[in-house]
């Protein structure tokens, strides 16, 4: 995110209460597979230089699987516990997440287990092109992205096709 005049404004989160602790501590003692397979790539700035906590509480509202503070970046890993039952709740928080002005990345945990270094190459170009980035050193062109804007459940499950897609072996 962006100041009007062009300095970098990273997102301020709620300070988490005692719950959201827990939880978020039981998450990261509870991974899955495909979250530590990314976790061991992104931890200590091993991308690009940038830290990442994992289950980072936003707000007291959510838990998210990845968040890099100076990108305003959120990675979310969809495996099983993401199919048709919980779509509704994927929506609400994938518009509350952008709302809040994150770039929210969603990607299938298969997509991880097969081929996380293409995993790891898209999030690189999503990092260094995305123009609300607060990692302006990593830019590479300023071409403005499409509007961001609120999801409905066709056009969700569009962005979630075409991020998968740009992520497959």
């Amino acid at each position: 995110m962006q100041a009007d005049d062009g300095a970098v404004v990273m997102i301020k989160l709620d300070k988490p209460n005692q719950i959201f602790i827990g939880r978020a501590r039981e998450l990261r003692k509870n991974s899955t597979l495909s979250e530590v397979l990314l976790w061991n790539q992104l931890k200590n700035g091993k991308l690009l230089g940038l830290n990442f906590n994992r289950q980072k509480v936003v707000n007291n509202r959510y838990i998210v699987d990845f968040f890099c503070p100076e990108c305003n970046l959120i990675v979310e890993i969809d495996g099983r516990s993401h199919d048709n039952s919980k779509y509704k709740y994927d929506i609400e928080r994938h518009n509350y997440l952008e709302e809040l002005g994150f770039i929210v990345v969603r990607i299938d945990d298969i997509n991880v287990k097969k081929s996380t270094e293409k995993v790891l190459e898209r999030l690189k170009g999503i990092i260094t092109t995305a123009p609300s980035s607060a990692c302006t050193s990593f830019r590479r062109d300023a071409t403005p992205s499409p509007a961001r804007g609120n999801l409905d459940h066709a056009s969700f499950n569009q962005s979630l096709v075409t991020k998968h897609e740009n992520t497959e072996i």
